[in-house]
């Protein structure tokens, strides 16, 4: 399945008044490139095990570094 773009994930965003909480340090990474950046800064490779707080608006592939062997992701908030 192919990832949402950034207009697509707004869209559904808006659809279900979804906004973030700046409260919450909250806020929605849609650029793969910026992704892959901190992926490459942060040194996970295919053998990293990555903790993803907050999980990512996506259909495909797991949150946080596309190149981690193992992702778990934690969300606190309800919506």
């Amino acid at each position: 399945m192919k990832p949402l773009e950034p207009l697509q994930i707004q869209s559904l965003l808006n659809q279900f008044h979804l906004r973030p909480r700046k409260g919450l340090g909250q806020n929605f990474l849609m650029d793969e490139a910026i992704l892959s950046a901190i992926a490459e800064k942060a040194g996970i490779t295919e053998t990293s095990s990555v903790l993803e707080i907050g999980l990512r608006v996506r259909q495909s592939d797991p949150p946080s570094a596309p190149c981690a062997a193992r992702v778990t992701a934690v969300e606190l908030t309800k919506e």
